[in-house]
């Protein structure tokens, strides 16, 4: 018989499905410099290649290809764009790290005719890796009829990593704009100490997640990291014309995930939506699928003040599917929209959470889907909810861990439900999640004061 790459099988029959031998040791790991390397190399740490765009062609299933501190661009090393990885399984892009290893496609803008994302990630397996690397100046293109999304990265089909990384100044452009920062399309995706920064969709139409689009029947677990100051605009927008999700856009549909998108212990905030048209979830829109947002800070996201927009919320606006939120703070996000909103009926339960700082807190849910949690149009004392002031340390420098001096004490502190999955967690300064026996409301712990050890002889 043959193996399934053509070559005569030897030996003993293999059984089921025929393979050669592993990875070519050669290919297990490649290093790449940008100002010392050769793509005639060997790609050994002796003999760099120069181009990440080498080392990929090159990678077999699982290579690693180690990426020397520099600039990796088109007029710096003579990179090509966008980077592709494609039908491959395990391979990893291993930055020195963020602050020095950094990949700009320059953001050559629209008289380029072709797509030129940062990334793109297309039928890759587990494995696959994207750790400490800065990608920026992507630019692409998106129309209903044209181009893709996703100006960072672009995944599609895809199971991968992306830690200790930032993506920042990548910019969706024309009618439809997604996810100037991260697209990702029926894959699934972990982000773990990760900033999102700075990117943009600029439309002639709708227009989804600048920094974050995750479609499909997507999987997204988001862990530890910020999503701040991404921009979603819409140029020649006007009223009926819809913008979702500044920061976060999720649009799930289909049952093999069943479209899970999950935050732990990060951060969506100052977000902001500019230009006309109806906006939806400045901080973070959901569209469908499963939400769960556990230990996360969602403020300082904002509408525009032009007259012919409307701003429906602020914080986070959830149409239809399932949401939980646990120990989160959502709070002073634009006082015109609402902080938490819900439309389609969603399946939602929220638990432990601070909505705080708005005009309307709450929009279009009943008081019922909140437990132990704190807002101005909750009722204190039904099913331990609080309608009080939460006593931030200093809301007005976005500090909003709770008051805990002599004579003030916030009301949050160990008014919380306890859950299983606080045994072992920490909140979003790493302090242990309970302290004192019952949980605080929100994202923070209160620290207890010390005390005082007297020794007597």
């Amino acid at each position: 018989t043959t193996r399934a790459d053509g070559t005569l099988d030897t030996g003993n029959v293999d059984l089921g499905y025929h393979w050669s031998a592993g990875l070519d040791p050669a290919l297990a790991d490649l290093h790449v410099s940008a100002t010392g390397g050769d793509d005639g190399n060997a790609g050994t740490p002796a003999a760099p290649l120069k181009t990440i765009t080498a080392a990929i062609a090159r990678a077999d299933h699982g290579t690693r290809v180690h990426i020397a501190a520099g600039t990796y661009s088109r007029t710096s090393n003579g990179e090509s764009f966008p980077l592709a990885i494609e039908h491959k399984f395990g391979v990893e892009l291993l930055g020195t790290n963020a602050a020095v290893t950094i990949i700009d496609q320059e953001r050559p803008g629209a008289a380029n005719v072709n797509q030129w994302r940062v990334l793109t990630l297309r039928n890759t397996g587990g494995g696959t890796r994207i750790e400490g690397l800065t990608l920026t100046g992507g630019w692409s293109r998106h129309l209903q009829s044209f181009g893709t999304p996703g100006a960072g990265i672009g995944a599609w089909y895809s199971d991968f990593t992306v830690d200790a990384g930032i993506l920042t100044d990548n910019y969706c452009a024309w009618a439809a704009g997604s996810a100037g920062g991260l697209y990702v399309d029926n894959s699934m995706v972990l982000v773990t100490n990760t900033l999102v920064i700075n990117n943009s969709n600029d439309s002639d139409w709708e227009s989804y997640g600048a920094g974050i689009h995750v479609v499909g029947d997507s999987r997204l677990t988001v862990v530890d990291s910020r999503i701040a100051e991404n921009q979603n605009h819409s140029r020649h927008g006007s009223r009926g014309i819809h913008l979702h999700g500044a920061g976060v856009c999720i649009s799930h549909v289909g049952q093999r995930w069943s479209g899970d998108t999950i935050f732990i212990n990060s951060e969506i905030v100052d977000n902001y939506f500019s230009g006309k048209g109806d906006q939806f979830g400045a901080g973070l829109a959901s569209l469908g699928g499963n939400l769960l947002l556990r230990n996360c800070l969602i403020s300082g996201n904002t509408g525009n003040q032009d007259p012919e927009k409307t701003l429906v919320t602020g914080g986070v606006y959830i149409r239809g599917g399932t949401a939980r939120i646990e120990n989160c703070t959502i709070v002073d996000n634009e006082a015109e929209g609402l902080g938490l909103f819900a439309a389609n009926n969603p399946d939602i339960e929220i638990v432990n959470t601070i909505v705080w700082g708005h005009i309307d807190d709450i929009g279009n849910l009943p008081e019922s889907v909140f437990l132990h949690s704190c807002a101005s149009n909750l009722t204190s004392g039904v099913q331990g909810n609080l309608d009080d002031d939460p006593l931030f340390v200093a809301a007005g420098e976005n500090d909003y861990r709770l008051m805990r001096e002599v004579g003030v004490m916030s009301p949050c502190i160990n008014q919380g439900q306890n859950q299983s999955w606080m045994i072992g967690s920490v909140d979003l300064d790493g302090n242990r999640r309970i302290l004192e026996g019952r949980v605080d409301m929100g994202v923070y712990e209160s620290i207890p004061p010390r005390g005082t050890l007297f020794f007597i002889r």
